[in-house]
């Protein structure tokens, strides 16, 4: 809290906001989303590593193995999405965290489509791509949530 007194009859209170409450929304979107693609690479750099086999591919095709900036490369264009909505929402909404929370995970559960309909994939495989999926959804949907609770409440 800062008081600034601008007169000695007058003064205004202001809370200058510390930490990732003080942040703009679209800052803490780029943070968390940058760190939600590194948690569903890391995740995807375990499965790998202890043996899941990464691999992908539609019938009549060659199986393809997974790059492992393939996961960052394609969680970034989702959280950059879900930034722009969270900002959206923080500016024109009376309830951001409940349509963000809302919306974010209908999407994330969309989202596991995708690994499930590839031919080549393992159940292992499956799980370990679900996993990436949770892992970004769970570094980046809360902290936003929360972050968006923070904003004035519209009228």
């Amino acid at each position: 809290m800062a008081t600034i007194t601008a007169h000695p009859n007058t003064s205004i209170t202001t809370d200058s906001g510390t930490g990732l409450a003080g942040w703009p929304v679209w800052r803490v979107g780029l943070v968390f989303g940058v760190l939600a693609a590194v948690a569903a690479t890391a995740v995807a750099a375990i499965a790998g590593g202890i043996g899941v086999p990464m691999l992908v591919g539609q019938a009549g095709q060659e199986p393809l193995v997974v790059p492992i900036e393939a996961y960052a490369i394609s969680t970034i264009p989702s959280v950059l999405i879900g930034t722009v909505f969270a900002v959206a929402l923080a500016r024109w909404s009376t309830r951001p965290v409940t349509w963000f929370v809302g919306v974010t995970v209908v999407l994330t559960l969309l989202s596991f489509g995708l690994p499930h309909t590839t031919q080549y994939a393992t159940i292992a495989t499956r799980l370990a791509l679900d996993l990436t999926h949770i892992a970004a959804a769970l570094t980046f949907i809360p902290v936003m949530a929360w972050r968006l609770s923070k904003v004035d409440a519209r009228s």
